[in-house]
């Protein structure tokens, strides 16, 4: 037996397929596999890249984990709780994902903008005439 903590995340065999349409009553002729036979397990403290051509199917891939899309088969386990019988809301309540990197609270995001205020009206009280109707404007 292995000392190694159970996965965060576990994905098994994940799948996502979107129906393709045609025809003049838009039957479903076939399907488009944008998410096929993805598996990996994710513990803590490890970070996953996720790399591949534009439309490849990797923000699908982030989407179907989230539950944001309905998976077509295979499971995904969070903290060993599989995700599928649950709704989208209860996923809504627990952060899944980290916030990009920048202004963490709206305080710092006012302070910003205020230092922003203040600097275009410093810039436009030294500069030429011209160029204050410029930043008025």
């Amino acid at each position: 037996m292995s000392d190694a903590p159970p996965p965060l995340l576990e994905v098994r065999d994940l799948k996502t397929h979107f129906p393709v349409r045609g025809g003049v009553l838009l039957r479903a002729k076939g399907s488009s596999k944008a998410v096929d036979g993805v598996s990996f397990q994710l513990r803590a403290r490890e970070t996953l890249g996720l790399v591949g051509e534009s439309g490849c199917g990797k923000s699908t891939l982030g989407k179907t984990i989230l539950r944001l899309l309905r998976p077509t088969a295979g499971s995904v386990l969070f903290e060993g709780t599989d995700l599928a019988p649950l709704h989208r809301r209860p996923l809504s309540h627990r952060s899944l994902l980290t916030r990009p990197s920048g202004p963490r609270s709206v305080r710092e995001i006012r302070a910003f903008r205020a230092q922003a205020r203040y600097r275009s009206k410093s810039c436009a009280a030294s500069s030429p005439p011209e160029s204050r109707e410029q930043v008025r404007s």
